[in-house]
């Protein structure tokens, strides 16, 4: 660029020669672009570029140019259209048309275009012959060469929206609407692009086992908004409290704090803070007995279920609470509600049974008869408790003879054998029956005579019963079942096997008797064999975590208790950068991690965070980079 004297000079076969000189001045090449192009306007008034309140196919096509040079630019006279217009048919710009630093200019094929803030001219209803939707070529030539300033050659970019260069005036030309872009086309003016992402909820709190998903709002240039929870990267700042998956959907993993982020190309959302919380426990439990007499000992099991640090048991008879997982308390007379408080990282649960303790009086003895005055003479005397019944009729006689007795004798009146117990019970046959109470002691012997004091009547026939009496049912006690131990394993580890026999009595009921069965299991398997030895065994779904599987004993009489027992699987240690768990860092895993952000190889959780080299939430390229400098070392 700049001015330039070019000399010549010509000789002829007789060497004679001639001179010239003239001023070359090379101009800088204006630097106008073409920058955005509709072809093919949407149906409808969709399709309203021009904004001149009618929808034409022609008219509303448009150019719009852009000069991103640092000076502004005479375009008069220039031509605009597609290559296959005839010169006569191109659009010509007015003489003085100038084009200011970072200015658009807006060619529509037609119509009267209101409300543009930039220079908008129109064709004589078509741009050249017409945009070709399926591809075409538009020139914009200068006067003085013809000079062509730019050119575009494009292919079927699809309907309905134009497409635009991105980044402006200098990218490659990509769909109007598409991301981080929005509308189907901005004559005249920047294209609308996200300018900032907003996530919800804020400052959120997930239990362990539950769900909760994010979302991210689109916020715009224009002001508008759109959600792109299905079209953003998530990512967890920490990926041992919980994982973030496509959708914004969360993976709680263990209690703690992370921060949750969003990101579409060169935008990034806040981070947004997760609280990630162990499950609420859930009080429960089991008493035996639950009623007697004074004073009774009831063993209490605790059946609760969670994550908990302390126990509180309330007996209901004003004793000192008890802290201890499987107690037992004595009770004296009355009804007692029993509260059973348990207190873990995910809060607190209480169970209350009101009036689950029943505790009766024993019964009252008669105080023993002091024994008469030794020189009382005896008296004679008694009393029968039946003295009218049907064959066999069993009767109590009761002595109530006075003084000092050493002796009894007693006539029951049927001819049988004499009785000398203080008290008897004789069972009389049918007849009317005279009883004679004879006593003796120091002071003498005296008699009682009660005649036909008993009368015994034949039994009456009766049909024979319609079904033969039952035996009374043995008493059967409920199994107790307690202190099952937790278990925790790392990831790729195995649970010991246990012996459910080891953590059960029953008093009427054989080990082998006891029928086991199990609840709770969902990412960890559990088999009881016929031996009642249970094994645990992990699921290939690559879960980490904890969960309660509870364990019931019935007896033969089809009474049974619980008692539940805690499985855990830890996240393994990684050797940042072994994606294939071979304990190195090699070509191998690079390879892998390479497989894997082309699509072609899929990773568990527990490879995504052996290869997230920088620990940003995603494998990408400069994680491949860090492992490649890790194998240099």
């Amino acid at each position: 660029m700049g001015s330039h004297t070019i000399s010549i000079t010509v000789t002829d076969d007789s060497t004679a020669s001639a001179s010239g000189s003239f001023v070359l001045i090379v101009l800088p090449r204006p630097r106008i672009v073409i920058n955005e192009v509709l072809c093919d306007p949407p149906p409808g008034m969709e399709g309203d570029a021009n904004r001149d309140g009618a929808a034409d196919p022609y008219q509303d096509e448009f150019i719009e140019l852009l000069n991103v040079g640092l000076d502004s630019v005479d375009i008069g006279n220039w031509r605009l259209s597609d290559d296959d217009a005839s010169e006569a048919s191109q659009f010509v710009f007015p003489p003085g048309t100038h084009v200011a630093p970072e200015a658009y200019v807006v060619l529509f094929g037609g119509g009267a275009p209101t409300g543009f803030p930039e220079s908008v001219f129109v064709d004589d209803g078509r741009i050249g012959n017409g945009l070709t939707n399926k591809g075409d070529v538009i020139r914009l030539i200068a006067p003085d060469g013809p000079d062509t300033i730019a050119v575009l050659s494009y292919p079927d970019w699809g309907a309905n929206q134009s497409f635009v260069r991105w980044p402006e005036g200098s990218g490659d030309f990509v769909p109007h609407a598409s991301l981080p872009g929005k509308g189907r086309f901005s004559p005249g003016m920047a294209r609308t692009v996200l300018g900032s992402i907003t996530l919800t909820p804020e400052d959120a709190t997930v239990v362990l086992e539950q769900e909760l998903s994010f979302s991210a709002m689109g916020i715009f240039s224009d002001g508008s908004t759109l959600d792109l929870t299905q079209d953003v990267r998530w990512s967890s700042s920490d990926s041992t409290v919980a994982l973030v998956n496509s959708g914004g959907r969360i993976v709680p993993v263990s209690a703690g704090r992370t921060q949750i982020r969003a990101t579409f190309g060169a935008v990034e959302s806040a981070p947004q803070p997760l609280t990630v919380l162990e499950p609420p426990p859930v009080a429960d439990f089991f008493a035996s007995p639950t009623e007697g007499l004074d004073t009774l000992t009831v063993a209490f099991t605790d059946q609760s279920a969670g994550f908990i640090h302390r126990i509180l048991w309330d007996f209901g008879d004003g004793s000192p609470t008890d802290t201890s997982r499987s107690p037992s308390h004595t009770y004296g007379v009355g009804a007692f509600t029993v509260t059973l408080t348990v207190t873990g990282p995910g809060g607190t649960d209480t169970e209350t049974k009101t009036d689950l303790i029943t505790v009766l009086p024993k019964p009252v003895e008669p105080p023993p008869e002091e024994p008469p005055p030794s020189e009382q003479a005896p008296q004679a005397d008694f009393v029968a408790s039946d003295t009218v019944g049907v064959e066999s009729l069993t009767v109590a006689f009761e002595n109530r003879s006075v003084g000092a007795i050493t002796e009894y004798l007693w006539d029951f009146g049927d001819g049988s054998p004499a009785d000398t117990t203080r008290n008897p019970s004789h069972t009389y046959s049918v007849g009317t029956f005279t009883v004679r109470l004879t006593v003796t002691g120091p002071g003498g012997t005296d008699t009682e005579t009660k005649t036909d004091l008993i009368t015994v009547l034949p039994k009456p026939v009766e049909p024979p019963p319609e079904n033969e009496p039952s035996l009374p049912l043995p008493v059967n006690h409920a199994p107790v079942v307690a202190d099952i131990p937790d278990q925790t394993i790392s990831y790729g580890g195995r649970f010991a096997p246990f012996d459910l026999n080891d953590y059960v009595r029953d008093a009427e009921t054989s080990d082998a008797g006891i029928r086991w069965t199990c609840t709770g299991q969902v990412h960890v398997s559990v088999e009881i064999g016929a031996d009642h030895i249970v094994r645990l065994k992990t699921l290939p779904d690559d879960w980490i975590g904890s969960e309660w599987i509870a364990f019931t004993a019935t007896d033969a009489g089809g009474l049974s208790a619980t008692d539940s027992m805690r499985a855990t699987i830890r996240a393994p240690e990684m050797l940042k950068g072994d994606v294939n768990g071979d304990g190195l860092v090699d070509t191998t895993d690079v390879t892998r991690m390479a497989d894997f952000i082309l699509g072609v190889t899929p990773l568990d959780a527990h490879q995504r965070t052996a290869g997230d080299m920088n620990a940003d939430g995603t494998i990408d390229l400069l994680d491949i980079l860090e492992a490649i400098r890790r194998i240099r070392r």
